[in-house]
């Protein structure tokens, strides 16, 4: 399950993907940890040419306090087959959240251990995303653009790492979850494992975890 991720540079996006880019935050090098409710770079299926930063964590659209509200940065698939405002917004606002690579955590014995993952053959990872947008009226009624990373089960590998998984998409997969006469039935459909032979786990960083009184470990 993604709980951070490196950001998207804009005009590598442009370069790469051959798109223009809308509203490209100020970034000088790239965020190396791109945390809920950061920028984070997507495509709308409505406009697949071209590349916005969006909120990363889903505000509802009847939101009143964002102050209060937790982050929306996953959801489960499970929960989307099954809830008609997320249906909806399956069927209305499905995007495409890219990144370079992103952030895994795993207990290992008496450690914390880090991963970095990222693709093993393409530059970007996809991630499956649905979005909306909240109207902030205490500050002169800016619209703010926000959306969330559906999650699935896992295959047998990931697993060892997390027990759920981001929604990632390879070529013709993006193509159908791009499509704007997609079905529901074809979307729920993509909801589904990625081959995480695909994917390569790199190592980053552990940190002991602390010990219980009676001497086990304790997550954090």
């Amino acid at each position: 399950m993604c709980g951070r991720q490196v950001a998207s540079q804009s005009w590598e996006l442009e370069t790469d993907l051959k798109v223009k880019v809308s509203n490209a935050p100020k970034l000088v090098t790239i965020k190396n940890d791109c945390a809920p409710t950061d920028l984070s770079a997507v495509i709308i299926h409505h406009n697949p040419r071209e590349i916005e930063y969006m909120r990363w964590g889903l505000i509802p659209a009847n939101t009143h306090n964002v102050a209060e509200l937790r982050p929306l940065t996953n959801i489960r698939s499970e929960t989307i087959a099954t809830s008609g405002k997320f249906q909806n917004l399956l069927m209305r606002s499905r995007c495409l959240n890219i990144v370079p690579s992103y952030y895994e955590w795993h207990d290992e014995g008496d450690f914390k251990v880090q991963y970095e993952v990222s693709h093993i053959s393409e530059k970007y990872v996809y991630f499956a995303g649905i979005w909306t947008t909240w109207i902030d009226r205490e500050n002169g009624n800016v619209p703010v653009r926000s959306f969330a990373i559906p999650t699935c089960e896992p295959d047998e590998h990931y697993r060892k790492i997390h027990e759920r998984m981001p929604v990632v998409f390879n070529k013709q997969e993006r193509r159908t979850w791009m499509h704007p006469e997609a079905s529901f039935e074809q979307l729920m459909s993509l909801m589904q494992s990625y081959d995480s032979a695909f994917l390569k786990f790199r190592e980053i960083g552990r940190k002991r975890l602390p010990r219980k009184k009676d001497g086990g470990n304790k997550l954090f």
